[in-house]
């Protein structure tokens, strides 16, 4: 009849090293709570897009852009927009990312600047239609 003494088994075997070997493999694949990778913001319902593209004769400039609404944020939200402007066969004319702000009515504006952004008047009259999307900053 043998005994097993702490020192005759492998250093495996031994139960004192399971829970650190345990949580060692844990920690190596990214396992405990709140390791993970960060999900990515949602992102949020747009309605109401309108076109403003046009002329402004005072500056004799084209200007594009749109506006939109999110409704279920609160008002002064910050959120993080990328507007598209996408012509009649799909292809992406022009495109903006801006930080906007949200108004009472879940109306969003660009935060910190005015007006729209300049552009040609091809650009303006080959405007179909505008991808929007949006994230809560």
């Amino acid at each position: 009849m043998t005994t097993d003494t702490p020192s005759s088994k492998p250093w495996f075997k031994k139960h004192r090293y399971i829970i650190p070997m345990v949580l060692v493999l844990l920690a190596i694949i990214g396992q405990f709570p709140g390791s993970s990778e960060p999900e990515a913001p949602a992102t949020l319902a747009i309605s109401d897009i309108k076109d403003m593209s046009g002329f402004d004769e005072e500056n004799n400039d084209y200007y594009w852009g749109a506006t939109f609404r999110i409704t279920e944020l609160d008002p002064m939200t910050k959120v993080n927009c990328t507007v598209k402007a996408i012509d009649a066969n799909g292809g992406v004319l022009i495109e903006e990312t801006y930080e906007g702000n949200t108004l009472n009515e879940g109306t969003i504006i660009k935060y910190g600047e005015d007006g729209l952004t300049s552009t040609t008047k091809e650009i303006v009259e080959a405007i179909s239609t505008f991808d929007v999307s949006c994230t809560k900053k």
